[in-house]
C-alpha cells in the first residue's frame, strides 16, 4: 500500500512504527519520529491523514500543485492518493506524527453511501488544517488503533 523512498542518515534518531488492527484491515497506522531530513519525494496508493503530535515539518507538495507548508503540532495534513510529497522535520525540530493511511476503495465506498458522492470524486481540498476537535477524535482513534480497546471506540 504504501510506496515511500525513505533516505536515512544512520547518525540521526528516528523512530517508525507501523500498525493495523484486524478489526480495521482498510487502515494502516504509522507513527513516525525523526530529528533530520528522511524522505525525498514520494507517492501513496491510500488517502493519508497526518497527526502532528510534536514538533514542525516543512510540507512539500510537488504534484498536482507546488507548494512548500509549514505545519506544526496539533495540526492535521491531508494527502490524496498519488500526489508527489515530502515531508520532513523543520531544521531543528523534534517531529513526531502520526499517519493514517486510508485504502482508496474503503474511502470511495464510504462517500458513496453515506454522503452520495460518485466514485472517483474525492478529493481532499486542503492540505493543512488547525481543527481542534478533529485532531482531538483523529489522536483518539490513534490511541484506539495502538493500545487496548473497544469495537466501539475503534469504529
Amino acid at each position: 500500500m504504501i510506496q515511500y523512498a525513505p533516505i536515512m542518515d544512520k547518525k540521526q534518531s528516528s523512530a517508525v512504527r507501523f500498525t493495523r488492527h484486524p478489526d480495521l484491515e482498510q487502515i494502516e497506522l504509522r507513527y513516525s519520529h525523526y530529528t533530520a531530513r528522511i524522505f525525498d519525494r514520494h507517492t501513496h496508493d491510500a488517502y493519508s491523514i497526518g497527526i502532528i503530535t510534536q514538533g514542525a515539518t516543512r510540507f512539500r507538495r510537488y504534484a498536482p500543485a507546488n507548494q512548500n507548508i509549514l505545519a506544526g503540532q496539533q495540526e492535521i495534513v491531508f494527502i490524496n492518493p498519488g500526489e508527489v510529497h515530502a515531508c520532513n522535520p523543520q531544521p531543528g525540530s523534534d517531529f513526531a506524527y502520526y499517519m493514517l493511511y486510508l485504502d482508496e476503495s474503503f474511502v470511495q465506498e464510504f462517500a458513496l453511501q453515506h454522503a452520495r458522492y460518485p466514485a472517483g470524486q474525492i478529493s481532499f481540498n486542503q492540505s493543512v488544517t488547525r481543527d481542534r476537535i478533529l485532531y482531538n477524535r483523529l489522536l483518539h482513534l490513534c490511541n484506539a488503533i495502538t493500545r487496548p480497546s473497544s469495537r466501539l471506540e475503534r469504529d
